[in-house]
């Protein structure tokens, strides 16, 4: 089985929270003071993509270094928004798990 590069994966996690959070909208369960929330959770996706594409982009080795520090930081701050989101019922129990292991398997990647 092939390795799945740690930009692809990010891909992948920016395309389910997109996903999730659009279905989420669609059927009106989004309350207003919610919504900040979840434009938050949005643009940190968007920076930690960046932030991978930046990573594996990296020239040096410290460089590397950096930029997966800062990655693996905004990371987790996307997984206490993930958190903080299905206590409004954004995000299922099944969604919170999948997402988190996502999560985790790229933060493993970009040690």
């Amino acid at each position: 089985m092939p390795a799945v590069s740690s930009y692809t994966r990010i891909k992948q996690l920016d395309a389910e929270l997109i996903r999730i959070l659009a279905s989420a909208q669609a059927a009106g369960i989004v309350e207003n003071r919610v919504q900040r929330e979840l434009k938050l959770l949005k643009r940190d996706m968007a920076d930690a993509r960046l932030d991978v594409r930046d990573y594996e982009l990296a020239e040096t080795r410290d460089e590397q270094i950096k930029l997966g520090k800062a990655a693996i930081e905004r990371l987790q701050t996307i997984q206490q928004g993930i958190l903080a989101a299905s206590q409004y019922n954004i995000f299922s129990t099944v969604e919170v798990a999948q997402l988190s292991a996502t999560i985790a398997q790229l933060q493993e990647q970009l040690e």
